[in-house]
């Protein structure tokens, strides 16, 4: 049986529509947290499945509630005969008051998971970490494999909490856990769209009045999940694999996605002076109303900065050919037309 854990996420979601399209005759059991969340997947069963196949595929899964966090009830999960996990469920934040929520759910959370895996003597693990957690390589090369941490560099809470949750999985697989990571890039994808890296299309829509100079790795949900499940098929193990189809700068992002729709592309670029004290600004508003900053001195950062990762592993390994972007944004900017309407 495979378990797959925060199933309700982008990646989740969209996690157990690939594996019901390709059905390796093995069960699958779902962890959520809330209604509201497994609703929202739900309904992104209705977008990517015909009707009665919809309902048909939604009730073939086994939907416990849990939490990573919920030692006792994660045990009882695991008791049902678990052969594969997929380790999805991990919160993503820059908010610099998330630092112990961070650390907790996804560290803490994937030390339990990793912890139930050995003691179940699960065959194989994939883990979802990111990008974030590889550092710089030499001056001029792109970030590869083998761009290993720095703890001499400045990272993020959420960078430096996925790494912890990386040195977990490695543990295990020191202990005999079969293990594979995946460092995706920016991830995206269709549905979920108030959440994640998913509202950038909302705010797309709202109206951007500028764009920064930078810019990241970016993969489709499609390709990353495809990839997730064919590594987990195969006799790869104790690897790690970069996920981006390519280089991409922010500014081409809005534009791709908001140009098929009719929506405004930013034509000011604002400076990171500017920027900044904006952010400082909001986090102190941030601090006395508990309201997430959306410039905090990470995000800045990562807005102005142009990142280049390479993905020649992973392409090699699987004969893999990527989605090109431009792609994966006009076909989400068709979904986001219909769920708009």
């Amino acid at each position: 049986m495979i378990l797959v854990t925060g199933a309700t996420g982008l990646v989740g979601g969209h996690l157990l529509i690939e594996l019901l399209k390709n059905p390796n005759n093995l069960a699958i059991t779902a962890l959520f947290r809330s209604e509201t969340t497994k609703k929202r997947t739900w309904e992104l069963f209705n977008q990517c499945f015909e009707t009665d196949k919809a309902l048909e595929n939604w009730t073939a899964i086994q939907w416990v509630k849990a939490d990573i966090l919920d030692i006792v009830t994660l045990e009882k999960v695991f008791q049902k005969s678990i052969t594969h996990v997929y380790h999805c469920a991990a919160i993503v934040s820059f908010d610099t008051k998330a630092k112990d929520l961070l650390r907790k759910t996804n560290i803490e959370g994937t030390a339990n998971v990793i912890n139930l895996c050995l003691d179940y003597s699960i065959k194989k693990l994939c883990y979802v970490s990111s990008i974030a957690t590889l550092d710089a390589p030499i001056k001029g090369q792109k970030i590869n494999e083998n761009s290993f941490w720095n703890p001499e560099l400045p990272h993020s809470e959420y960078a430096r909490s996925k790494y912890g949750a990386e040195m977990e999985v490695w543990r295990a697989s020191q202990e005999g856990l079969k293990v594979v990571i995946v460092n995706p890039g920016v991830i995206l994808g269709n549905g979920y769209w108030n959440t994640g890296s998913s509202k950038i299309f909302e705010q797309i829509r709202k109206g951007i009045p500028f764009y920064t100079s930078g810019g990241s790795g970016f993969i489709g949900v499609t390709d990353c999940v495809v990839i997730m499940r064919k590594l987990m098929e195969s006799n790869i193990h104790t690897e790690r694999f970069i996920l981006i189809s390519e280089n991409v700068s922010y500014l081409s992002i809005i534009k791709d996605f908001a140009t098929p729709l009719g929506f405004k592309v930013p034509k000011k670029q604002i400076p990171k002076w500017i920027l900044q004290p904006i952010g400082l600004m909001l986090e102190v508003v941030s601090y006395l109303t508990k309201i997430e900053n959306p410039f905090s001195k990470d995000t800045i950062q990562s807005l102005y900065t142009q990142t280049y990762y390479e993905n020649q592993k992973i392409k090699k390994t699987l004969d893999f050919q990527f989605t090109p972007i431009e792609t994966v944004l006009k076909k989400i900017s068709t979904q986001y037309k219909k769920y708009s309407n």
